[in-house]
């Protein structure tokens, strides 16, 4: 689990996350799409991201990060606590959605003078 602070109409870092079972990490290249899903208690945004193989592993020692999302500026416009989630999309027929436990929080940008 995850928590990052940005300031609106930020764009980076890129969002890392780990989707496992419990096999482990998962390996996401052979899925159709990976849609990341960032929920606030007052403005939702998603985007499609994209794996990553083999997982990066995190300085930390305990996260292996298989998917990657590219913030946008219209992404991070509105302040809020984001709970992120992903849904992938295997086959038409097998989606599977993943509560990551990571958090998004976007606060006012400070300002400029």
């Amino acid at each position: 689990m995850a928590s990052r602070s940005i300031y609106a109409g930020d764009t980076y870092p890129v969002i890392k996350l780990q989707l496992s079972d419990e096999t482990g990490v998962l390996d996401l290249t052979p899925a159709q799409s990976t849609l990341v899903i960032f929920d606030g208690a007052e403005f939702v945004f998603s985007g499609y991201g994209a794996a990553i193989n083999p997982p990066e592993a995190d300085p930390d020692g305990i996260h292996h990060w298989n998917l990657q999302y590219v913030l946008t500026t219209g992404n991070t416009a509105n302040p809020d606590v984001y709970k992120i989630f992903a849904k992938v999309t295997w086959s038409a027929l097998n989606i599977e959605t993943f509560a990551t436990g990571d958090t998004l929080t976007i606060t006012p940008a400070p300002p400029t003078s």
